[in-house]
């Protein structure tokens, strides 16, 4: 029968009370059972009868320098001589701050920049891995004396499902913290505040006419054409009452404003114009006015031209809801669908119905790129790999991660429930955390990750202009050079074409005329 006595052997303790049990016994006992392999789990064996009773204390340790699942026997105690130890080990010994080197069973699946898998060049089914989480586990292992032993598994369900039934000991990539999870196994000490977040295809600049109108804003706009009217009503009065001009270069009101209009864009005066003082203050202020506006006007225009300005994009769950048509996101977030949908937030509800679920983060980003959708996952898997697979030669790149999380939340490694390594393992994970080096690796891994993509794209480029097929867009070194499109000129293109459209109208009226009037 089972007994627990706090007061002696502790609250994680198990003591198993049996009488007359042979040493073979025991040791099926003790292995027969992941509470007794794996708990501090002892059996106090009742031997001898009458004066020569004794009561011995035995002890499993699942690693040991003698090897693995020995069993110890730690202490007896006899009447006539008392309590007395047996063993080099302590009555209840610490069973897993060093494993002697023995392999521990964990589960993870390619999930860069956490975790990576890369085979060795020349050498069969060699694996070397790679990424945060694995870096954070070798610490460990090191810390403790173990070897890491990734289970083979085939998708993420499996993953958990090895952790759930005690095949692997721990789930070496980070999960959510979920309720519905919590009833299936337990969790390390949370190491990672990552939100689920959402990629989006950058909205690029569609042409459009108005490419001249938008350097200036609107107020801007209508301040200079009210007092374009009022210019243009003070020049009709002075060419009206001014006499102070010969009739030979008299200026009729029309022409007075395609010349004051002219000035506005940036003509020369080509007619005669009224000498008095007050005639030359005006003109001379409009002239002022139309220097300045017509600087900053063109200043700001080649600004634009270069650096067009883009249409807003969705950067949190409510802006991303009214634009996307479908939200996708891989096998795992079925269990974040099922959380959504128990929720009482209507963005929640919605993002639920919205929800797909693709076989992959590169189904997503790419269903995303040519369709009004999202993928959602974590911050750092997704910057990763748009890093990775989404950036041009010059840096820039065709998706972005939203500014604002979907769902902020905390993440650890799934454990067994009741582990009782998780105190070794939780003191790991905080040694790591308090030296900086978890944020140091995973910053380090997104530099080299941006750098190799650059580098091959590089290689590729210069493939393509020794073989002729280079894009001239791109210069010798490899640099993109910024080349004007039909983006940015639309604007003027379609005034020249309303220009000569109107020029050829005119032209036509007045060839038409010349039939029916004698000049």
């Amino acid at each position: 029968m089972w007994s627990l006595s706090k007061r002696l052997v502790g609250p994680e303790t198990k003591l198993l009370a049996v009488t007359r049990t042979n040493h073979e016994k025991i040791n099926q006992i003790l292995r027969s059972s992941w509470t007794f392999s794996m708990m501090n789990a002892m059996i106090l064996n009742l031997e001898g009868d009458g004066n020569g009773e004794r009561c011995s204390l035995y002890s499993h340790m699942p690693y040991s320098p003698r090897g693995k699942d020995q069993i110890y026997k730690v202490a007896t105690w006899r009447k006539n001589k008392g309590f007395s130890l047996t063993s080099e080990l302590q009555i209840f010994p610490s069973k897993f701050n060093n494993f002697f080197g023995f392999t521990v069973p964990v589960t993870a699946l390619p999930f860069p920049p956490f975790w990576d898998e890369k085979k060795r060049p020349g050498n069969g089914s060699a694996v070397t891995y790679s990424g945060t989480d694995f870096y954070l586990l070798d610490a460990i292992a090191h810390a403790h004396n173990f070897t890491i032993y990734v289970v083979p598994t085939k998708d993420w369900g499996e993953v958990l499902d090895k952790v759930e039934v005690r095949e692997s000991y721990i789930a070496s990539v980070f999960h959510a913290v979920l309720p519905m999870r919590l009833k299936r196994f337990d969790y390390s000490s949370v190491y990672e505040y990552s939100s689920v977040d959402f990629s989006f295809a950058k909205p690029e600049v569609k042409p459009q006419w108005q490419s001249l109108y938008y350097p200036l804003s609107h107020g801007v706009w209508i301040s200079t054409g009210v007092l374009f009217v009022i210019m243009a009503g003070l020049v009709i009065i002075f060419v009206r009452v001014s006499d102070s001009f010969m009739d030979k270069n008299r200026l009729d009101a029309g022409t007075a404003l395609l010349e004051t209009l002219g000035t506005l864009l940036g003509q020369n005066l080509s007619h005669g114009f009224p000498k008095s003082q007050s005639w030359r203050v005006l003109l001379g202020s409009w002239m002022v006015f139309a220097f300045i506006f017509g600087s900053a006007f063109r200043g700001n225009l080649i600004a634009y031209l270069t650096l067009p300005k883009y249409p807003p994009r969705p950067e949190n769950l409510k802006e991303l809801l009214r634009v996307a048509e479908r939200i996708t996101m891989p096998p795992y977030g079925k269990d974040f669908k099922a959380f959504f949908s128990q929720s009482d937030s209507e963005d929640f509800l919605k993002l639920a119905k919205l929800m797909q679920i693709v076989p992959s983060v590169h189904e997503g980003q790419e269903q995303a790129l040519q369709r009004r959708q999202a993928h959602l996952d974590t911050r750092r898997y997704q910057e990763h790999y748009i890093a990775q697979f989404h950036t041009r030669i010059d840096g820039s790149t065709k998706l972005y991660v939203g500014r604002e999380g979907v769902l902020p939340g905390k993440s650890a490694w799934p454990l067994p429930h009741d582990a009782p390594y998780a105190t070794a393992i939780n003191r790991g994970l905080i040694a790591v955390l308090e030296a900086g080096l978890y944020e140091h690796w995973s910053k380090q891994l997104i530099e080299e990750t941006k750098s190799e993509t650059r580098r091959r794209l590089r290689e590729q480029q210069a493939m393509m202009m020794h073989e002729g097929n280079a894009d001239h867009s791109t210069d010798s070194s490899g640099q993109a050079t910024m080349a004007l499109t039909l983006v940015h000129v639309q604007g003027p293109l379609m005034l020249l074409l309303i220009g000569h459209i109107l020029a050829l109208s005119a032209f036509a009226s007045e060839y038409a005329m010349s039939f029916y009037v004698k000049f």
